[in-house]
């Protein structure tokens, strides 16, 4: 095969793995947490920038990655919505001392007028799961696992 076939060969084979390749998996930064004794691989919002995009236009999560946690570097009264997200989710509310002092189901929503999920007071950390994925329950705590 000459220089010409192989570089031909070669821009197939990257095209080919363009489509093939989960785009969102290596663009998000993704951290561990534990909530009640259960393991979590999440992506990480923790910039403005990406707590505002989330988890929109998400239809499912890649396998390996459990959710998304939202993050601020103070105590704050967060709310969310679920506009152009096809995917139901739990969101779970978490304070300044990382206990669960709440959690919502929001529905997916493609209409001009979508619901608003308040936080119940001052949080600092927000976690959204697939949609009864899991139980935990007011009072559970959340903890971040250094990744290896």
């Amino acid at each position: 095969m000459g220089s010409s076939g192989v570089r031909r060969a070669l821009i197939l084979g990257l095209a080919l793995a363009a489509c093939t390749a989960p785009v969102s998996d290596t663009s998000r930064e993704a951290v561990t947490v534990v909530v009640d004794g259960e393991r979590l691989e999440v992506w990480l919002a923790d910039e403005p920038a990406e707590r505002r995009v989330g988890l929109i236009g998400i239809e499912e999560l890649p396998r390996g990655v459990d959710g998304m946690l939202f993050t601020w570097s103070e105590p704050t009264s967060a709310s969310f919505h679920m506009e152009s997200t096809p995917m139901a989710l739990d969101i779970w509310w978490f304070d300044a001392v990382g206990r669960l002092v709440g959690s919502s189901a929001m529905e997916p929503c493609f209409e001009s007028e979508c619901v608003t999920y308040r936080s119940p007071g001052q949080v600092k950390w927000a976690l959204e799961t697939p949609l009864g994925d899991y139980e935990f329950t007011n009072g559970s705590s959340i903890s971040t696992v250094e990744n290896d």
